[in-house]
């Protein structure tokens, strides 16, 4: 008997600057941003479950083929800047969409949930470090920035906990808690 497919999940492999013609060069810089950027922009398709796989929340599976599109095209151009440092053929990333089985399903939500508990409670221990050095920040500018990426981890996480619902992963009394602490935070900024 086999099982309904019910979700799917995204594998990734992306080319990184840790090829030995990068060494020293301003290209790895180059390649390493692009690689982080691909990365958020793969991971906004849904939660993380380990290193290079996204369980895609259903409300953005519309957005797959386009994202991943991007990931290419970015490659491509990168491609044709270092052709003279990298081998074409090494420097292509590796992108699959799977469907999951029933029991695949739960093991990687499993696994989602533990990556995301963890990025939790790391998140809430860098808030409480900020909250606690606060008081200690007087230059206005530093302030502002700091309000800023408030705003931004606050909406990271808004987007995160929407992910979570969708796939049925509750972490909600943490998450809930974590926003509370990004908006005591931002609260001591004003």
């Amino acid at each position: 008997m086999s099982e309904r497919v019910l979700t799917k999940i995204l594998v990734y492999d992306l080319p990184s600057e840790n090829f030995k013609a990068l060494e020293n060069t301003q290209e790895r810089d180059k390649v390493r941003n692009i690689r982080v950027q691909c990365v958020q922009k793969l991971h906004k398709l849904g939660l993380q479950c380990t290193e290079s796989v996204i369980l895609i929340s259903p409300s953005r599976l519309n957005r797959v083929n386009q994202t991943i599109e991007r990931v290419y095209q970015r490659y491509e151009e990168l491609k044709r800047e270092i052709s003279h440092l990298i081998p074409q053929n090494n420097f292509t990333p590796i992108i699959r969409v799977l469907d999951l089985t029933q029991s695949q399903q739960e093991t990687f939500t499993l696994l989602a949930k533990r990556r995301l508990q963890e990025r939790i409670d790391e998140s809430i221990e860098r808030i409480n470090e900020i909250i606690l050095a606060i008081e200690e920040i007087t230059q206005e500018e530093k302030r502002r920035v700091l309000r800023y990426r408030l705003n931004q981890l606050r909406k990271e996480w808004k987007t995160i906990q929407e992910c979570s619902r969708e796939l049925g992963i509750d972490v909600s009394r943490d998450l809930e808690f974590l926003l509370d602490l990004i908006d005591d935070a931002r609260g001591r900024l004003e």
